[in-house]
């Protein structure tokens, strides 16, 4: 069945059975498990934003997370708006309006050093960064 689905795809369906685990995108607040927030046998609305290895990863109409881009929605060379959500050793992580965060490697930074990442990018903090490169699971970023 998943081999008909493709990332994107709008999808109204009926549950039919509760899992619990994997619940994230379920809503706005903490949610706990899904019982709390539908049961079997109710319609929902939801749209495919991942599918590997048989599994599909799915956002309810009404969730944030149906509004987010997918990242085949970018084009490369794309300028966005970024806001940092994370800086490690191995790079920055941006929300700019997908599904997953975006990535800016160091060398995709104007002045690029590694060890200058933390001190160079807060939480927080706003980017215009460009499409740099565009993967199933990631979205890579420049400043360049």
């Amino acid at each position: 069945l998943t081999k008909d689905l493709c990332t994107g795809e709008e999808l109204t369906g009926t549950v039919t059975k509760l899992k619990t685990f994997g619940v994230r995108n379920l809503g706005e607040g903490q949610v706990e498990k899904a019982s709390d927030f539908m049961a079997v046998g109710d319609t929902l609305q939801v749209r495919v934003f991942r599918i590997r290895k048989g599994e599909v990863d799915v956002a309810l109409a009404d969730s944030a997370a149906f509004q987010k881009r997918l990242f085949s929605d970018f084009a490369i060379g794309e300028q966005l708006q970024g806001t940092v959500v994370g800086v490690s050793k191995v790079g920055v992580f941006l929300d700019v309006g997908a599904v997953n965060a975006a990535f800016l490697a160091p060398e995709n930074v104007l002045d690029f050093s590694m060890s200058a990442l933390p001190e160079l990018f807060k939480k927080g903090q706003k980017l215009v960064v460009k499409v740099a490169a565009i993967a199933p699971m990631q979205l890579d970023v420049s400043m360049k």
